[in-house]
Formats: C-alpha cells, structure tokens, sequence
C-alpha cells in the first residue's frame, strides 16, 4: 500500500531514516544500473567516520587488584616465573570508546577505466546538523568535489537541520534537490519540492558526451516505501518532527484519515 502522501512522507524523517536512507539508494541504485550498463557502474560507497568519546565513569571497571602493588618477592605460578613491579598505585582512568558513524552514497563510474564522473548523496542528518562534526566533514568532501570534474546530485528529503550553503538564498520549500554540473560551475540547479507535492524527476548527468538520465523519484519512494513495509510499519499518530505550521497538520491529518478509510474499504 502506497503512502498516504503524494510526495515525501513527512514520517518517515520522524521515524525511520536510517532504514529509508538505505533502502531508499538500494532502489535508485537498482533503476540506474538498468539505465547505465554497460557503459557505467553504480556503486554503494561508505564513508565511516569514528570518533571517540569518554566513557561514562558510572560504567569504569576496576583493573585486577592484584596488578597493583605486588611484593618485590617474585612468585611462580605453574612452573612460570612472574616477577611484578613494587609499589604501582592503581588508578581509575576513563576509557576512550569509538562511536561510529556511517554515511553511504552512490558513485558513478565510467567503464572500463573506473573514471568517476558522478556522485549522487541522499543527506542525512548529520549533513545537516549546524556545528557538528559529520557536518563538518560532509562540507570538506563536498568543497572537494566541487573542485574536482565530478557531477554532483544531492536529494534534501529532511526538512530538518541547516540547509545546504549557496551563493544565494534557497527559494522556500520543504525539500530540494541540488545538481551540480561540473561544466556549469559555480552555478547549480537546483529543484525546491513542497510536502504537498510529488517529488521530481532527477535529471542525473554524466559526461559531456553522453545524455543525461531521467529516473522519477517518486517512483523510487514509492517503492521503498512498499518493500519496507512503512504502510504498517509506521505510526501515523504520533507528533511529527520537526513540527509543521497548524495548516500543515490539519492537512496531513485529513491525508492519513483519507488514507486509513480508503484502506478499510479496500479490507471490506
């Protein structure tokens, strides 16, 4: 069963993003491979960024006593001698754990040489969370490419967080998609998508010699949003997040009463 949305289901932001994230460029992937071959790969690339964070010192463990201030005396244990150094005062120290962060993409590449020519990003979160280090790191690799001969295709689907930076103001909407043309810049195209609306055709190119791709994300939402089981899976009743402006929730709560009475029918 399709969303209740003609567009961008503002819940699964709210609940599911990481899983949408994934099977979200699980589908397009699958319809460019369809559209590319032979000529081009498509290709799920990771970035993973680890950071490391104090642990909390609720959770410290105490170290063996007896490492700690052994006699000088050394002592054999099953024929081995063991020698310990004297007077070694123990110590509580907080460990250091990695947290993990991973971000995946998609990569274009021109066969057989394996040239990059495209790089397509669904943004997550973290992309746009002002002042964070993910953000961080997103807009050094993103200040990369654009110096570099690489296409660019960014899909906003978050209506939360910091937008993405551009010479000029962003027209108002809730969600975009940005491409940049490596024989167009400084300039980008860039497509503003309402919640109430359908989203867009992606016009994806490649190189000059070649003709752009269409694909209809719309249809790779759809169905994403269909293999991932969202008609069930989601709960419509809870508050959204970010909040929407009142007319917003009065119209998404009239979309999801139509949608659950459409589905009794359909049961009936």
């Amino acid at each position: 069963m399709l969303s209740p949305f003609p567009g961008m289901d503002p819940f699964v932001e709210s609940q599911r993003w990481k899983d949408f994230h994934a099977g979200f460029l699980s589908e397009l992937s699958a319809l460019l491979v369809n559209s590319l071959r032979p000529r081009y790969e498509v290709l799920v690339e990771e970035d993973v960024y680890v950071e490391y964070g104090r642990l909390d010192p609720r959770h410290t463990l105490q170290p063996d006593s007896s490492l700690a201030g052994e006699p000088t005396r050394p002592r054999t244990s099953g024929g081995t001698l063991l020698a310990f150094r004297p007077g070694v005062a123990r110590v509580r120290l907080p460990e250091l754990l990695p947290d993990e962060e991973r971000h995946s993409y998609l990569e274009i590449r021109r066969l057989p040489d394996r040239q990059l020519v495209t790089v397509v990003e669904l943004l997550s979160p973290t992309n746009k969370m002002a002042g964070d280090k993910g953000r961080g790191r997103y807009e050094e690799k993103r200040r990369d490419l654009i110096s570099s001969q690489v296409n660019i295709v960014e899909i906003d689907l978050l209506r939360g967080g910091t937008r993405l930076a551009m010479g000029e103001p962003l027209p108002p909407s809730d969600y975009y998609v940005f491409v940049s043309r490596a024989e167009d810049r400084p300039y980008s195209s860039v497509t503003p998508v309402a919640l109430r609306d359908a989203l867009p055709k992606l016009t994806l190119p490649l190189l000059p010699a070649d003709p752009d791709v269409e694909l209809g994300l719309q249809a790779v939402f759809d169905s994403t949003y269909e293999r991932k089981g969202y008609d069930y899976g989601l709960r419509y009743d809870l508050p959204l997040l970010p909040p929407l402006p009142p007319e917003d929730e009065r119209w998404i709560r009239d979309q999801v009463a139509a949608w659950r009475s459409s589905a009794a029918g359909g049961r009936g």
